[in-house]
């Protein structure tokens, strides 16, 4: 488990790709029975979004606030490092299987 102090949110939105240093607090769970919330961070290659680092958790067990504070500083800092990975290596061409 990872575990942190203090830091900003970053929710990224559906409709759009995040950049560095971008960020939306969402600040609610969902409305889905077992209501859970979701803190995320970027992760680039070469500059552009790729992908995000996501936890998700019980809204009961903690408040938004909370996950934020003890959580997203190393969200950071292991995206940093994913980043950093996937912008020094060769990525090679991955030819996904089509499933009928």
């Amino acid at each position: 488990m990872i575990a942190a102090r203090g830091s900003s949110c970053l929710l990224w939105a559906a409709h759009g790709s995040p950049t560095e240093g971008e960020g939306r607090d969402a600040g609610q769970h969902n409305l889905t029975p077992g209501r859970t919330s979701s803190i995320a961070v970027p992760i680039f290659r070469d500059g552009k979004f790729e992908a995000s680092l996501s936890l998700i958790y019980f809204a009961a067990a903690m408040k938004q606030g909370e996950a934020v504070e003890r959580y997203v500083g190393d969200m950071k800092a292991t995206a940093r490092l994913i980043t950093a990975e996937l912008s020094a290596a060769e990525m090679p061409d991955i030819e996904f299987p089509v499933f009928n």
